[in-house]
């Protein structure tokens, strides 16, 4: 068993094993994860202008401890990105790109197939391409990670996957003043955002003529499980399995992610939020994963504790995911084995 340490390339020594590619600033492989790095390695990296890099550290069998690792290497999340941006470009292109975006999406699962515990976590991956595309990958991860720890099986978390790559296709064809409103959108601009989910359908259904099931999703990942939601109002079983995973998947990354009109959400703030919408939101088997899965505090997250000590999380406890242990100047607090202390802010 190993766990994954975040730590800055200042601390980087010989002979630590990197667990995520290290790219430069055109999304070029400079280190590959799995290298042993030697000495002309770490003063390779230090000459590089990159703040944090991941490494593995190998522990004794200490089965207490949650292995701690992003759902998709950097490289792979980037070549999605590009992907989906090409794909959503303009006509024609969406086809041309499905076989690519297909093969980086087996390409997740089998790196998630040797993984004893699937977390839903993403490393901050710096970018400057466009929300939309960002957000359409994370989702897909997201909803990847959300089918495998439901035991689905590999074709079916293919097509979850691929639905929820595609999921705001439509939104494609909505004018970008709308998209990236600042303020409150009209009540006509309102109807026409909703109407993302029946464009993006028609979009998959007439030019690519793919599963059946990557159109429910496009279309239904709107519905919520009262049916208050869109477009249909769908209820419980009307809506499909799969869009019920990428409805949870979608409303994570959204909250958890800066937007042109709010700041982003702590994960801890997020996961309270969206595990309040049981049986009115979202169903309640999704979120029993969800629960069991999300990352509340990410390896390295600064928190403040309710005896006033504050420190950074340094571990994840595989039992309960929001008491993870905290270094602090007093040292290492492990909050599964101190019930009286809580995580009262993440800063």
């Amino acid at each position: 068993m190993r766990i994954i340490k975040r730590i800055s390339v200042r601390e980087v020594k010989e002979n630590m094993v990197l667990d995520d590619d290290v790219l430069d600033s055109n999304g070029k492989v400079l280190f590959a994860a799995g290298i042993r790095l030697t000495s002309d390695y770490v003063r390779r990296l230090a000459k590089l202008n990159i703040p944090f890099i991941s490494v593995r550290e190998p522990i004794k069998e200490n089965r207490e401890y949650a292995v701690v690792r992003g759902i998709a290497g950097a490289a792979v999340r980037r070549r999605l990105i590009k992907g989906v941006e090409e794909a959503f470009s303009g006509k024609g292109r969406l086809l041309k790109q499905l076989p690519y975006l297909r093969q980086y999406i087996k390409q997740v699962i089998r790196e998630l197939s040797g993984t004893e515990q699937v977390l839903l976590y993403l490393e901050e991956l710096q970018t400057s391409s466009d929300y939309l595309f960002i957000h359409s990958v994370n989702v897909c991860l997201f909803a990847i990670a959300l089918g495998k720890a439901m035991a689905l099986n590999e074709e079916e978390i293919s097509v979850l996957g691929l639905g929820a790559l595609l999921h705001d296709l439509g939104k494609t064809q909505i004018p970008r003043n709308i998209l990236d409103k600042k303020g409150p959108l009209t009540p006509e601009e309102f109807a026409l955002v909703r109407g993302h989910v029946i464009i993006g359908g028609e979009i998959l259904s007439r030019d690519c003529q793919l599963d059946e099931r990557v159109l429910f999703i496009a279309l239904q990942h709107h519905e919520r499980y009262d049916g208050a939601g869109y477009p249909h109002s769908l209820k419980f079983e009307q809506i499909h399995p799969l869009a019920r995973i990428v409805s949870v998947a979608d409303v994570y990354d959204a909250l958890t992610t800066d937007r042109v009109y709010r700041p982003q959400i702590e994960s801890s703030t997020a996961i309270q939020l969206i595990l309040g919408g049981s049986r009115t939101y979202f169903d309640p088997g999704v979120l029993k994963t969800f629960k069991r899965i999300a990352v509340p505090y990410g390896i390295g997250c600064s928190v403040k504790l309710n005896n006033g000590l504050s420190g950074a999380v340094l571990r994840l406890n595989s039992g309960d995911l929001g008491r993870p242990v905290i270094w602090t100047l007093k040292g290492a607090v492990n909050l599964l084995h101190e019930p009286e202390l809580q995580i009262i802010k993440a800063m």
